[in-house]
């Protein structure tokens, strides 16, 4: 099965997604910008979730 441009834009997308929400959990952690209703334990758990989906979708 070969994959079409779409479906490299679909994972490229994707990839981005969860890097950028990596990021962003981890800058709520680390406190350089705080989610209001956010608490740490949510943002660690995705967090997790994110980095999991970085790595299933890189590789």
């Amino acid at each position: 099965m070969t994959t079409t441009s779409a479906q490299n834009r679909d994972r490229e997308h994707a990839v981005l997604s969860a890097v950028t929400a990596a990021f962003v959990y981890s800058d709520h952690l680390s406190g350089k910008a705080r989610i209001g209703g956010l608490s740490d334990d949510d943002a660690r758990r995705l967090l997790a979730e994110a980095r999991e989906a970085q790595a299933r979708l890189a590789g």
